[in-house]
């Protein structure tokens, strides 16, 4: 027995170093040695660069924007009709437009206004119907869809929650009211200052009326100082 372990161990020893010349010949690595990988270097995360460019893109998403340019954004094939009123000579405006069968309106002296008023009503409303819709059964922020197989109901992940409403329109609108509410005017660019202090008229200096009076003056003495001569 003793003599078989030792024929096995000289095997063994006699195809390792067989392998390894081979590994050697042909250039090929062996399991033990250590390959070099590079792994990518994990770069520290900035919060505030991330903060500010998060404030920055929410910035370009919830511009101020007024009922008129919402209203065209959102419901670009829909007219606004306008129609003059007059009564007592004074002359006003109704502008009305129609959705889904309901037709909304809003009145001023001006065109523009009457616009503005109709798409403020119809946002109004379409806020107030989504407010006042009854709240759905609680959830997880994961909707699940449930699958029947053989062994019984299977909860499987059907995705993040979706929706249709244009919040973020509503949030430029928002905006919109609370800067003309607080009564908000924009900062003033150096082009603005310059064509502002183009338009002022300055006020012209006075004429100097002292020639005028020294020379009607010196006419006066000489007109005495002739009728005194020829006297």
């Amino acid at each position: 027995m003793a003599i078989l372990n030792m024929i096995l161990i000289n095997q063994q020893i006699n195809s390792i170093s067989k392998s390894s010349k081979r590994r050697k010949y042909y250039g090929e690595k062996s399991t033990n040695e250590k390959t070099d990988v590079k792994w990518p270097v994990k770069r520290k995360i900035n919060k505030k660069k991330q903060k500010k460019c998060l404030n920055a893109r929410m910035r370009r998403l919830v511009c101020p924007k007024s009922p008129s340019m919402v209203f065209f954004e959102l419901f670009k094939d829909v007219p606004i009709h306008i129609k003059e009123n007059s009564f007592h000579n004074v002359i006003s405006y109704t502008a009305t437009l129609e959705i889904d069968g309901q037709i909304y309106s809003g009145n001023h002296i001006s065109k523009p206004k009457a616009k503005q008023k109709a798409c403020e009503n119809f946002f109004r409303i379409m806020l107030a119907k989504k407010i006042s819709k009854k709240s759905e059964k609680k959830k997880s922020p994961m909707d699940v869809e449930m699958e029947v197989g053989e062994n019984g109901s299977i909860s499987k992940a059907k995705g993040l929650p979706q929706e249709d409403f244009p919040w973020r329109h509503f949030a430029s609108l928002a905006m919109y009211n609370l800067i003309n509410q607080w009564k908000l005017q924009p900062a003033v660019t150096r082009a603005s200052y310059v064509q502002k202090k183009s338009t002022v008229i300055k006020p012209q200096p006075k004429a100097n009326n002292h020639l005028f009076t020294n020379y009607n003056l010196l006419y006066t003495i000489g007109v005495c100082r002739r009728h005194y001569l020829s006297n």
